[in-house]
């Protein structure tokens, strides 16, 4: 076991214990058909202890997000890695994923920082 292991462990129990409203990701699976008929996509809901909040001034400042944007905090979880082909219900509201950043950078996965948008 790694120290990676344990603030894997951490992350998780802070997460729980914080959580905010009824976060879920919404991972999507391509149809099972062939490249030119694939058939419609799946849809398969992860409820995961998460918080919401503002999004970083400095990405506003930047240009890369709008005020209105949010941001997605929550902890690794083993279900499911997630993709910009997936997206968040916040409360029941549809969000698209705009970025998806893990920490830390490299190595195993502690938590995820994932800018939202409402809509898409």
């Amino acid at each position: 076991m790694t120290i990676y292991d344990d603030l894997q462990g951490v992350a998780q129990e802070l997460f729980a214990e914080f959580k905010q409203g009824v976060v879920q990701y919404v991972a999507k699976t391509p149809g099972g058909g062939p490249v030119d008929n694939p058939g419609p996509s799946v849809d398969t809901p992860f409820t995961v202890n998460a918080t919401v909040g503002g999004m970083s001034k400095k990405y506003v400042d930047n240009g890369l997000a709008i005020g209105t944007d949010l941001q997605v905090r929550m902890p690794f979880d083993s279900r499911f890695i997630p993709d910009m082909k997936g997206f968040f219900t916040i409360d029941g509201v549809r969000c698209k994923i705009l970025s998806i950043d893990k920490l830390p950078a490299a190595g195993p996965t502690i938590a995820y920082v994932i800018p939202i948008r409402k809509g898409g």
